[in-house]
């Protein structure tokens, strides 16, 4: 990868507390629905420190960098507790301000969304190793490596960005990410746009 294709924004204090008052004043309101929370996270991630609105909002506009690592947060490993042993968390409240965080993000890239046949149709997914999972090819695996594929390829409306937000790494797993050249394609085989009705 070349940096025009990954790049990271180290957050400062100051940006760090803000992000802190932003999602405190979230988590006190309660939300009653997804579309609410979905409705209140958009108008809210205005509100995020300019350089990450920056950053992703140029990711969503020009399509570069393909991948952004946001770095300095301030993620309390008591207060989230020891990693469930399984899915759904039974103290899901434990991580409702990192979850706030990552759809506060999203809402700067385009609308989160889930499948109602996974997690119960949840906008953010668990991703956590199960026991009796660990060699499986799923994101609950611990001891096989997760081989290379497409999130949510099944679905012609697939996301067109995927999230991630590690709570804690004391293994320091890595995270590979990839994508086409798509510019090395034959001509026969890139996409074609209809011309615009007149």
């Amino acid at each position: 990868m070349t940096d025009t294709h990954l790049r990271t924004v180290a957050l400062t204090e100051e940006e760090n507390a803000e992000v802190d008052d932003l999602l405190r004043s979230l988590a006190n309101v309660p939300v009653d629905s997804t579309m609410e929370l979905l409705h209140r996270t958009r108008l809210a991630a205005q509100e995020l420190p300019l350089r990450i609105r920056t950053e992703l909002t140029g990711m969503r506009l020009y399509d570069t960098p393909r991948a952004l690592v946001v770095t300095g947060f301030g993620i309390d490993d008591h207060q989230i507790g020891p990693t469930p042993a399984a899915r759904p968390t039974p103290e899901p409240e434990r991580t409702q301000a990192e979850e706030l965080l990552l759809l506060l993000h999203a809402a700067l890239l385009g609308e989160a969304f889930g499948w109602a046949t996974q997690q119960n149709g949840r906008l953010i997914h668990d991703v956590l190793p199960i026991p009796g999972e660990e060699t499986e090819q799923m994101g609950s695996s611990s001891k096989s490596e997760l081989l290379w594929h497409t999130e949510d390829a099944f679905h012609p409306l697939r996301c067109d960005y995927v999230g991630l937000l590690c709570l804690r790494n004391h293994q320091r797993a890595a995270t590979t990410l990839g994508w086409p050249d798509l510019s090395r394609l034959p001509p026969r085989t890139r996409p074609r746009s209809s011309s615009p009705a007149t």
